[in-house]
């Protein structure tokens, strides 16, 4: 009879604990905030994650690690560590619900959880203005292309890849446009001429993706500016 009684609480903690964690991984709702709100949650997210991560991932940190600055927020989208509007699908979100990091094993509190998905949430809503968040720095190289460009290995997976290619793929291809790799990406691309590339003008007039669910101002702005730029595709 003890017996049964420890494993039916072993059981009712182990599926507790389950429902905890699957319902941080669910997609949050919208928080329908505006640019000067997400301005305001960024900060309160960057300070979490300077006081709790910075001892590891920074430039002088002197530990190797797949995020070498996790203040750059640039990189961190760049990167795929944060995809706009969907902590549920963002690895530095997930690595912190599910306690991998910090790796000090000082768990974040919940409070400070909710910060940063806020904010990844913020990152994704529509009515966010170019330049407001996650944009380019300022372009010092003579370049004229307004702001650092992004590569292709950068846009396919911060946006193509996350935003195009469960429609857009090798099996499936609407509209008869493929996603899936680097040749076709480049199939819908005229270098150095985004007016004339079917995936600026797809982006930019808000037909894709569709069912109401456009890029992000800042989306199409990195988009515009790799194309501009010559889409680099390292």
């Amino acid at each position: 009879m003890t017996k049964s009684l420890y494993l039916i609480l072993a059981i009712t903690i182990t599926v507790v604990s389950f429902q905890n964690c699957s319902s941080q991984h669910q997609e949050g709702q919208s928080v329908g905030l505006n640019s000067v709100d997400v301005g305001v949650l960024q900060s309160a997210a960057v300070q979490v994650l300077s006081t709790n991560c910075t001892s590891c991932h920074s430039p002088n940190s002197g530990v190797v690690s797949n995020i070498d600055n996790i203040l750059d927020v640039n990189a961190l989208l760049f990167d795929g560590q944060i995809i706009p509007g969907e902590p549920q699908n963002s690895p530095i979100y997930l690595d912190i619900v599910d306690g991998v990091m910090p790796h000090n094993s000082n768990d974040l509190d919940p409070a400070d959880m909710d910060k940063i998905r806020d904010w990844i949430l913020a990152l994704g809503d529509p009515r966010i203005n170019a330049g407001v968040i996650g944009t380019p720095p300022p372009d010092t190289s003579g370049g004229g292309t307004g702001g650092t460009t992004a590569t292709f290995s950068q846009i396919y997976a911060t946006i193509i890849s996350p935003r195009c290619v469960s429609c857009h793929n090798a099996s499936r291809a609407d509209g008869g446009v493929r996603l899936h790799n680097y040749a076709s990406v480049f199939g819908q691309v005229n270098v150095s001429n985004p007016q004339s590339s079917p995936l600026f003008n797809e982006v930019n007039s808000g037909t894709m993706p569709p069912a109401g669910n456009p890029l992000t101002p800042t989306q199409v702005s990195l988009i515009l500016t790799w194309i501009q730029a010559g889409a680099p595709n390292n």
